[in-house]
C-alpha cells in the first residue's frame, strides 16, 4: 500500500491522534533527517527520563504510571 494517496495508518496512531489532537505526516521517501529528528528525540526522552524514572521507583518498590509520573516531574 505504498505510493501517492496510499497510505494506511495504525488504527491505534490514529486515536492517539484524535485523542490529543495532532495530525500525523508522512515522512519524505528515503530522507533519514526527517524521521530521525523525531526518533533521536524519542530516544532522548525514553533514556534520559523513562528509564531512570522506573529504576527509581522499582527501587522503592512503586509502580510507575501516568498521575505517578506527572507528580514527579509536576
Amino acid at each position: 500500500v505504498y505510493g501517492p494517496g496510499k497510505h494506511r495508518w495504525n488504527p491505534q496512531l490514529m486515536h492517539v491522534a484524535d485523542k490529543y489532537a495532532f495530525t500525523p505526516k508522512v515522512c519524505r521517501p528515503y530522507r533519514a533527517r526527517t524521521k530521525g529528528k523525531v526518533e533521536r528525540f524519542n530516544h532522548y526522552l525514553k533514556n534520559s527520563f523513562v528509564v531512570p524514572l522506573t529504576a527509581t521507583f522499582r527501587q522503592a518498590g512503586r509502580v510507575l504510571n501516568v498521575p505517578a509520573a506527572n507528580a514527579r516531574i509536576g
